[in-house]
């Protein structure tokens, strides 16, 4: 099997190996493997790999392919289970004596990857406390569904983010939108992908200033990109901003950024380290007249898994 550039190889001779795929000079299988491509391009059968060249004895005949190319081997043929991945980690601080406080962050994201097509789900979030009082308590969901068109280009017809953070006054922003989005690398190393929508945003703030509408609803546009990569067998590297623009008016924008460094320590378990920026460029006023700071940073130390 092969996976972010590992190549596993399991036989009573030799036992179970993790190889590097850069360190493999020939390979051959006789038995059936499905192989995955860039450009969504997939075939089953028997493998042979020499000189940068991957030859796969399918159904149809023997089918070439180069070995740059080359992002995924599974045994036996697809099947529902192999399209799924999971990513999450788990942070946290704490302190006792003089000053008790408590941290807690959490990033999950669930990706369903087909031939043609990719599903994601993904939450963040995070809940503070220092000495009984509530210092931080945002969370955040999105969904989206892309269709790949055409080598590196896909279509992104839905994407969904809702969002609520007690400190920045809001209740829930609701942004739901549609975009196109290109694969600038893609390779079984590094993924590095930008993209650019349009869609409806609504913020609902938690108090307002007596006589105005809580509720406040505008076009937007939304840049974005994300960076994948597995900068070596053990260390990943995720990367992801969107941006949410107010149309016409760019003051009513929005920013969200989140790092995470995963160093494996144990099969699928890591540690990790991530960095979260959230911003808002025109925060509103509650009901008392205090303005929320524009900018949230938080760092946060902990346990991860891949899966």
């Amino acid at each position: 099997g092969l996976r972010d550039d590992d190549l596993d190889f399991d036989s009573d001779e030799l036992d179970e190996l993790a190889l590097d795929l850069d360190d493999v000079a020939e390979m051959r299988s006789e038995r059936t493997l499905t192989l995955t491509f860039t450009e969504g391009r997939v075939a089953t059968g028997t493998v042979a790999m020499k000189d940068g060249v991957i030859r796969v004895g399918t159904a149809d005949g023997v089918q070439e392919f180069t070995r740059e190319d080359l992002l995924s081997i599974i045994e036996g043929r697809p099947s529902e289970w192999n399209y799924w991945s999971l990513k999450g980690n788990l942070g946290f601080v704490g302190r006792t004596g003089n000053t008790d406080q408590a941290d807690y962050t959490a990033n999950l994201t669930l990706r369903r990857d087909a031939i043609k097509s990719r599903i994601d789900f993904g939450y963040s979030g995070a809940i503070g406390e220092v000495e009984g009082t509530e210092t931080a308590n945002n969370h955040r969901g999105t969904a989206s569904f892309s269709l790949f068109l055409y080598k590196n280009l896909f279509l992104t017809p839905l994407y969904v983010d809702a969002y609520t953070d007690r400190f920045q006054n809001i209740q829930l922003q609701t942004t739901i939108a549609a975009g196109l989005g290109y694969y600038l690398v893609r390779s079984s190393a590094l993924e590095f992908q930008v993209s650019l929508g349009g869609g409806y945003t609504r913020v609902e703030s938690r108090s307002v200033p007596a006589g105005e509408d809580p509720v406040e609803e505008t076009g937007s546009v939304l840049p974005g990109f994300s960076i994948e990569w597995d900068i070596t067998g053990d260390i990943d590297w995720d990367t992801y901003y969107r941006g949410t623009i107010g149309v016409p008016d760019p003051a009513q924008s929005l920013h969200h950024l989140n790092s995470i460094l995963a160093v494996e320590i144990l099969g699928p378990l890591d540690f990790t380290v991530s960095v979260t920026w959230d911003r808002v460029e025109s925060p509103r006023p509650d009901e008392n007249g205090v303005v929320p700071e524009r900018d949230d940073f938080r760092t946060s130390v902990g346990l991860g898994i891949d899966f």
